[in-house]
């Protein structure tokens, strides 16, 4: 809703598209202006009434500019008001003979001119204007979510090489454990055997053991050049 100065500023028509999405259209042309250009008689008559046709189309330019539509209806996705002529010879007769000029003037004061041929690919064009945005939305959606699964997986995978560092570290501190205990013929459990047979000790069995009890098996990370999971 306006209130206060801008309930003054009404435009002719509000064209209401899905999506909450707005095309505000104003009927802006001069016909006593046009009617004389298109009846003249002659090419001087003519020249002149165009002239005055045109600085009148300049002119309401101007004036459908200064009311601010934009910010008055708060449009976010289309971000141009139509100058809509209700003839399509009074919107091509200005574009004949100023184009260049007209549209950089249109498109500073974000504008755009219509006739009655032009007006419904304008509308298909500022609809469709929506449906990309979400489709750009959607992919900006796609590409942050596949960004933040990237991360989360960078972190995990910088922490199993971690642990599998650590877990070959670990591995090699307790096969030394195990090759000075009973993994050698010069282990401590060689030694106490000895003990045992020349002291004739008579002292608890100690358990056998076999090559396997003697192995100890790294974990191999795949990246890695020199295979890790190997046995003594």
């Amino acid at each position: 809703p306006v209130t206060g100065h801008e309930r003054k500023v009404v435009p002719d028509f509000i064209l209401n598209l899905p999506d909450n999405q707005k095309i505000i259209i104003d009927c802006k042309v001069s016909l006593k202006n046009f009617e004389e250009f298109a009846n003249a008689k002659d090419k001087e008559s003519r020249g002149k009434f165009l002239k005055k046709h045109i600085e009148s189309v300049k002119t309401h330019i101007d004036e459908l500019s200064s009311k601010d539509y934009l910010k008055i209806y708060s449009l976010q996705s289309f971000q141009y008001i139509v100058l809509f002529m209700p003839f399509d010879s009074c919107y091509l007769a200005v574009l004949e003979k100023e184009q260049e000029s007209i549209l950089d003037e249109c498109f500073k004061k974000k504008i755009l001119l219509a006739g009655p041929i032009s007006i419904m690919g304008l509308i298909s064009t500022a609809a469709s204007i929506k449906s990309q945005q979400q489709q750009i939305s959607k992919v900006g959606l796609i590409i942050e979510k596949a960004q933040g699964i990237f991360d989360k997986y960078s972190i995990l995978k910088d922490s199993l090489k971690t642990a599998i560092n650590s877990h070959k570290t670990h591995t090699k501190a307790l096969e030394e454990v195990v090759h000075s205990t009973y993994g050698s013929n010069q282990g401590l459990e060689y030694k106490i055997k000895n003990l045992k047979d020349v002291g004739r000790l008579n002292t608890r069995k100690l358990a056998e053991s076999d090559e396997n009890d003697k192995k100890l098996d790294f974990i191999q990370d795949p990246e890695e050049k020199k295979v890790v999971n190997y046995k003594k």
